[in-house]
């Protein structure tokens, strides 16, 4: 059961995916990373690292890459491309407390966890729409870099000084 090809069906919709984007790219960068490995290898080290992480967004996207091994091993299992189980029973490891991981498997959990941005604070200059919702003029709005340089672009928003989004926070 570890030589499997890890390949979903073509003809299979997959579930639309409600994930957080950062969960994904966490997710993603894991299946990277063990993308050559056999699947019991790959499950070893995602439990490995699952045991270190107290992070709920890094465990979340370990999770998620657990599922996505386990599914690609059921659709082989669908296609009949499972190894003969005669074979894998012979290969059993010898129970131990604790495994240490290979040196070409150990991933760095800061390397996964998406980048953190400080967000802007806002003061909206003219009633407008953003993302479906309504903001009044001289609104006080804390978003993220990327929103912030639309608003200030289209001349719906201006930055606040630091002072004043400090006060603000305070009431």
């Amino acid at each position: 059961m570890n030589k499997l090809k890890l390949k979903m069906s073509s003809g299979r919709n997959a579930a639309p995916e409600k994930l957080d984007p950062s969960i994904v790219a966490v997710r993603e960068k894991v299946l990277a990373l063990l993308a050559d490995e056999p699947m019991a290898t790959a499950m070893a080290t995602i439990s490995d690292l699952l045991s270190e992480t107290k992070d709920s967004e890094m465990r979340m996207g370990l999770l998620s890459a657990r599922i996505k091994i386990l599914r690609r091993r059921t659709e082989a299992s669908r296609r009949n491309e499972t190894p003969d189980k005669m074979d894998s029973i012979d290969n059993i490891p010898e129970p131990s407390t604790r495994r240490d991981l290979p040196e070409n498997l150990r991933i760095d959990l800061d390397a996964l966890k998406p980048v953190k941005t400080d967000p802007v604070f806002l003061k909206i200059l003219q009633d407008c729409d953003v993302n479906g919702l309504h903001l009044p003029k001289g609104f006080e709005v804390e978003v993220q870099p990327k929103e912030a340089e639309s608003l200030i672009a289209s001349n719906l928003a201006e930055p606040m000084e630091a002072k004043e989004a400090e006060a603000g926070e305070a009431t």
